[in-house]
């Protein structure tokens, strides 16, 4: 239940942050503008703080079921996606900093991982209301990381270089 609250809790962060950021605007939101604000409060809140939870959740989980069972294959295998979302978690946070192409890396490495998981545990996902939020999510980060264009026309761009001829 607490993961549920947490989850309605920073979409309601992100609502009411980007609806401020794009009210204190002086000019009328563009698809970029809007596009960029959702992904400014999404990634750190949704990837930054969410990814982090889980890998917090699976480590005590881990504990708990090591001293259970001995069952090292599986806990190496729930370790190993501990640390995905702490990778995941560390670089959410870190797109606060970092834009443009590091939102693409982390929207797309984040998207890969989620939607892989979902694959492989179809059957079991199919009940697993967290899993197709962690999808939708990621879908919801591809679209909008396609409106904010982080590597379209921002301006002037280098000349390309010929490797091969004129």
């Amino acid at each position: 239940m607490r993961m549920k609250r947490l989850v309605v809790l920073n979409q309601v962060a992100v609502a009411l942050g980007t609806l401020t950021q794009l009210l204190i605007r002086r000019e009328s939101p563009t698809r970029r503008g809007v596009a960029e604000s959702l992904l400014s409060w999404s990634l750190p809140l949704n990837l930054g703080v969410l990814e982090m939870f889980f890998f917090v959740r699976h480590v005590l989980r881990d504990r708990r079921s090591a001293e259970e069972a001995d069952d090292s294959a599986g806990d190496r295998v729930r370790s190993e996606v501990a640390l995905a979302h702490l990778a995941f978690g560390v670089l959410g946070l870190l797109s606060v900093r970092f834009r443009s192409a590091f939102w693409s890396a982390t929207i797309i490495g984040q998207a890969v991982f989620l939607i892989g998981v979902a694959a492989v545990n179809a059957r079991e996902g199919l009940k697993n209301k967290m899993l197709w939020f962690d999808v939708m999510m990621s879908l919801a980060h591809l679209v909008l990381l396609k409106a904010y264009e982080p590597l379209g026309d921002t301006g002037s761009r280098p000349p390309r270089r010929r490797w091969l001829g004129s």
